[in-house]
């Protein structure tokens, strides 16, 4: 997908200069390490097919904003209620990951306690961090990039402690987990 359909889109919006190539290619390298790395960590567990489902909307919500054009523009560009699209995802992954490291602690045996949901949180947190990092150091090694600046930085962990709080204000037990 990434070098048939994204790698195109990515021009459009990018240009296809040494730079942009660059950028994408740090993007792919860093998506590949994380998703072989937690395929290999996390295929030893049974999860619910209603939480894989869920995490494929959200990725499929990231490479939408990227992908998919209205009126000419990318769908991260748009804003939304005020609120750009990309914050939407941030909230939305950032909750989604919070149900998924809340399933691995239940799966290895984690009583879900309050402490073990406010540990969950932090967790995603600190994985959301991870990713504003690597867009960081795009910042700093690749010239015109096509990453915001601190504000965005901010914005997007600011919507990951909202996609956070979500988690930690709904009930412990989801009714779509079998008892």
């Amino acid at each position: 997908m990434c070098a048939v359909t994204y790698y195109d889109r990515w021009a459009h919006f990018a240009g296809r200069s040494r730079p942009a190539l660059a950028e994408f290619l740090f993007y792919a390298l860093v998506l590949t390490l994380a998703i072989t790395g937690l395929w290999v960590w996390l295929r030893r567990y049974t999860l619910p097919g209603w939480l894989l489902l869920v995490i494929e909307a959200g990725i499929l919500a990231h490479f939408a904003g990227g992908l998919a054009q209205l009126d000419g523009t990318r769908l991260y560009d748009h804003v939304y209620l005020g609120i750009r699209y990309d914050k939407y995802v941030h909230v939305a992954n950032a909750f989604i990951a919070a149900l998924a490291v809340q399933e691995i602690c239940r799966v290895k045996g984690q009583p879900l306690t309050g402490f073990t949901r406010l540990l969950v949180f932090f967790t995603v947190l600190g994985l959301g961090s991870i990713v504003e990092i690597c867009e960081f150091a795009a910042t700093l090694a690749i010239p015109r990039n096509g990453v915001g600046g601190y504000a965005d930085t901010l914005g997007d962990l600011i919507a990951n402690v909202c996609g956070g709080a979500l988690f930690l204000a709904m009930p412990a037990r989801l009714p779509l987990r079998p008892r």
